[in-house]
C-alpha cells in the first residue's frame, strides 16, 4: 500500500489535473488512517507511539535525557545571541535612520 502511494503522489507532480490520483490518494489515506486508530485501539496510545519512537530511534531515551541536557547548558549562549541580535538591530536602525525613515522600519 506505501508503494502505490509513492506512485499516486509522484504522478501527482506530473498530472496535476487528474481527478483519479486525487481519489487514489484520499483512498490511500483513509485506508493508512483506519490502519492507524486500529492500532491505537489494539495496543493503546501510549503504547503504540511509545513503539514507534523506540522503532525508529532504539535508544530514545537516551537521546532525550542528552537533549535536555544540551538544552540547558546552551541556554546562556542562546541569551547571549538574542541580546547580541538586538544590540546590532538597535545599532542598525541608528546608523542607517535617513534610509530607514523612507521605508518607515524604524
Amino acid at each position: 500500500m506505501i508503494l502505490v502511494n509513492s506512485v499516486v503522489l509522484f504522478l501527482q507532480e506530473i498530472y496535476t489535473e487528474a481527478p483519479i490520483l486525487n481519489i487514489l490518494d484520499t483512498i490511500c489515506t483513509l485506508v493508512f488512517l483506519i490502519e492507524m486508530i486500529g492500532k491505537h485501539y489494539e495496543l493503546g496510545i501510549k503504547k503504540y507511539w511509545s513503539f514507534r519512537l523506540v522503532h525508529i530511534f532504539p535508544n530514545f531515551s537516551n537521546i532525550m535525557k542528552n537533549l535536555s541536557k544540551a538544552l540547558k547548558d546552551s541556554f546562556a549562549i542562546f541569551v547571549g545571541f538574542v541580546i547580541l541580535i538586538f544590540l546590532i538591530a538597535l545599532l542598525s536602525c541608528s546608523l542607517f535612520r535617513d534610509v530607514t525613515r523612507e521605508l518607515h522600519f524604524c
